[in-house]
């Protein structure tokens, strides 16, 4: 099927994308149920690890349990784009250990969109759906996305989280971990076999247009502070249209003036009128 592109189109993209892809950049990302695109190993049948055993490996791939703890705020800026609607733009995620983030994206003359929180409170504005406050499965989503490294707190955000299968994805065998919690879609992050680290994700983000089934797919890391980053995200919406996050600049343990997390005034109204 041939994908109509225009200036509508992608902001809608960028918009239901959002929090879901840029949340790839620092971890090993959640994702939905595996559909048949994913094909399972000849030894998918070997014994599988325990859940806690490749979270472990993810850690010391990414630097070490050590490293990982001590990394008290990240500041991250790169580029955002769709290559089929020839359309280029900026993202800058700043993000502290306490839940506060702030994250904007702007592609000029197609959509400009800020989310963060001031560490209580989930908000989200975009010149295409508007601002608001973010609440129930879209809160609960955006605030495990939004930790440092989201792979290591499955454990807290979720009911159960399990080790069930090993399988190719972007062409390497992975190890899949499912973690589920009553009243929300399960979710599956995708660890490799062979070094440890994410390799991407199948995700269904509860957005401001509904429900979006998202594929991502890690196609570099970068190294920063001795830590493994992803560098070049590539997401894919439903329609097939294709978003691509490269980080140009990564800083650990950046110092962050508090007063980026401070809500915007529109959302402190709502916040006041709720």
């Amino acid at each position: 099927m041939k994908i109509r592109f225009n200036r509508f189109s992608c902001a809608v993209a960028l918009c239901s994308l959002g929090i879901g892809a840029l949340s790839s950049i620092h971890n090993a990302a959640l994702a939905q149920e595996t559909s048949s695109a994913t094909t399972k190993s000849s030894s998918a049948a070997k014994s599988l690890p325990s859940a806690d055993d490749v979270i472990k490996k993810f850690a010391s791939a990414s630097g070490g349990q050590e490293k990982l703890q001590a990394v008290k705020s990240i500041v991250s800026k790169g580029k955002i784009s769709i290559p089929a609607a020839g359309v280029n733009g900026d993202v800058v995620l700043q993000q502290v250990s306490d839940g506060k983030f702030m994250m904007s994206m702007e592609i000029p003359g197609v959509v400009s969109q800020s989310s963060g929180s001031d560490g209580s409170t989930l908000w989200e504005t975009s010149s295409v759906t508007g601002t608001e406050v973010l609440s129930g499965i879209r809160a609960d989503q955006t605030k495990l996305q939004m930790t440092l490294f989201p792979s290591l707190e499955m454990n807290r955000f979720f009911d159960s989280v399990e080790c069930t299968s090993q399988e190719k994805f972007g062409g390497e065998d992975c190890y899949v971990v499912v973690a589920k919690k009553k009243g929300q879609p399960s979710m599956t992050s995708y660890f490799s076999v062979a070094t440890g680290l994410g390799k991407g994700n199948r995700m269904t983000v509860a957005t401001a247009m509904g429900d979006l089934k998202i594929v991502s797919e890690i196609k570099t890391h970068i190294e920063k502070g001795g830590i493994q980053f992803p560098g070049e995200v590539e997401a894919t919406l439903p329609n097939g249209m294709k978003q691509v996050i490269t980080m140009e600049e990564i800083e650990v343990n950046a110092k962050i003036d508090s007063k980026e997390f401070d809500l915007p005034d529109e959302v402190k109204s709502m916040v006041k009128n709720q």
